[in-house]
């Protein structure tokens, strides 16, 4: 029987040391700064002599482990979809392997989620929107154990957190609006909700108003009953609900893109024009919204530039640098304008 090729037969074979042709069998040579031609070497030595290496195996033995836990509610959700797919492609890039979980499966149950991934051997994990007090506990106390990066969560005071300024989402939309000319300004987000990121939206849009000498009102904010129905369902209510209104806005800011597209389709459908008769803004800058018959202007939520933030934070904390624990980074959203608010 032919005796298994281990890393000790790579090292020897190639002259480095163990843990130097380790870092790169684990596809971590760019984390250790080893150069490329170095890894290209090793991994020619390793594939000619037929080694093969089993990642759960090595995490039990030493463990030292390759699996990074990715962690969020993505569910329906595509800008947070987007956001958790770039972060695992930035840890493969590394050399990890992402394991990627979405907390919709698992509603109401999230603490026990976060107790199974902490029984396989991870290196750490980075957890979205953390929206429950219970969850955010059950992260601190795993905290001593393993790094954990928080993105857009609620909760997150004494641990790493990286987020997108949502009152800026909100600010930018409606200060461009105001600086265009419109003054009837509708604002499609649920007023009542206690939801935190609604309420930092809400904010960004109140102080718009303020510093153009206007005040929000309830007039300025409209929502329909949306329990059970897809973004684009309440925005074509939305849109037909606007239309058939007897003082109609001059621009409408919708919650995210899709609901901006679902709106725009029930304006049409009651022969109103996306800019001429009403402009339109949304958010997220989902790449359907500038292929639409009518380009949408929206806010872009950077989410390249969160995930980069996130993983290289989460770098650091795997190599031992903590100096500036617990860290908080924020992320500035971008106006991208199109031909919906009437400006092209």
């Amino acid at each position: 029987m032919r005796r298994r090729v281990t890393l000790k037969d790579v090292a020897r074979k190639s002259g480095l040391a163990v843990a130097t042709v380790s870092a790169i069998c684990r596809g971590k040579g760019d984390f250790f700064h080893i150069s490329r031609k170095t890894q290209e070497r090793v991994l020619r030595i390793a594939e000619k002599m037929g080694y093969r290496r089993n990642s759960l195996a090595f995490s039990l033995r030493t463990g030292s482990s390759n699996f990074v836990a990715v962690l969020g509610r993505t569910f329906r959700i595509p800008v947070t979809q987007e956001r958790q797919n770039f972060i695992a492609q930035l840890f493969i890039h590394l050399g990890f392997q992402a394991l990627l979980y979405d907390f919709h499966w698992f509603d109401g149950k999230e603490e026990e989620l976060l107790h199974t991934v902490e029984e396989i051997p991870c290196a750490g994990m980075v957890v979205s929107d953390v929206n429950t007090r219970r969850l955010f506990q059950t992260l601190r106390q795993g905290q001593t154990r393993l790094p954990c990066v928080l993105v857009d969560s609620e909760y997150h005071a004494g641990l790493d957190h990286v987020y997108l300024d949502r009152s800026s989402v909100s600010y930018l939309a409606a200060s461009h609006l105001l600086k265009t000319g419109y003054t009837r300004i509708v604002y499609t987000i649920p007023v009542e909700k206690k939801f935190w990121l609604l309420q930092e939206r809400r904010r960004g849009f109140v102080r718009a108003m303020a510093e153009a000498g206007r005040q929000a009102s309830q007039a300025n904010f409209l929502w329909v009953e949306s329990e059970g129905k897809f973004s684009y369902q309440i925005g074509l209510e939305l849109g037909e609900k606007i239309a058939t209104s007897r003082k109609k806005p001059e621009a409408v800011m919708a919650l995210n893109d899709q609901i901006a597209i679902g709106l725009m389709r029930g304006l049409q459908r009651r022969g109103l024009r996306v800019p001429e008769d009403i402009a339109l803004v949304g958010s997220e800058n989902l790449p359907e919204g500038e292929f639409c018959q009518v380009p949408l202007t929206s806010v872009d939520f950077r989410v390249k530039e969160v995930a980069q933030q996130t993983v290289e934070l989460f770098r650091r904390r795997l190599s031992g640098d903590w100096s500036d624990f617990p860290k908080e980074i924020v992320v500035q959203p971008e106006l991208v304008i199109r031909s919906s608010c009437g400006c092209r």
